[in-house]
């Protein structure tokens, strides 16, 4: 039963760091700046 639950956490953390990544080159790749375009809103209901 340990053996399950230790191969299980190490899965867990496997997993968590390939979501992390793959959020992270998403954002990367993704044409813009997201503050910019936060800031661009922002200011346009501000006017």
């Amino acid at each position: 039963m340990l053996a399950y639950i230790a191969r299980r956490i190490t899965l867990l953390i496997l997993v968590m760091l390939g979501v992390t990544f793959m959020t992270f080159m998403l954002m990367n790749l993704a044409p813009g700046d997201p503050a910019e375009m936060i800031a661009i809103v922002s200011l346009s209901l501000q006017l």
